[in-house]
């Protein structure tokens, strides 16, 4: 099995989305755990199993709007 994994995704007015494994430091406004299999359901758009839910920490809002940007960008 793979080692668990972070990603930080900035994402700031007028600028590019970021996306990378390490960051400097700076506090995350959220933050999003999930098992690998819920995040394979999330790349295919299915929906969350019973029992396995992603868990948010923090601005739940700021995680909901990149998750409606995901979904518009993959033609949802």
């Amino acid at each position: 099995e793979l080692a668990p994994r972070a990603w930080y995704v900035t994402a700031r007015d007028g600028v590019a989305l970021s996306v990378v494994e390490h960051t400097a430091g700076c506090a995350a406004d959220a933050t999003v755990r999930m098992s690998r299999a819920a995040f394979e359901r999330l790349l295919k758009a299915e929906p969350a199993a019973a029992g396995d839910l992603p868990i948010v920490r923090g601005n739940r809002e700021a995680v909901a709007a990149l998750k409606r940007w995901t979904e518009l960008a993959a033609g949802g």
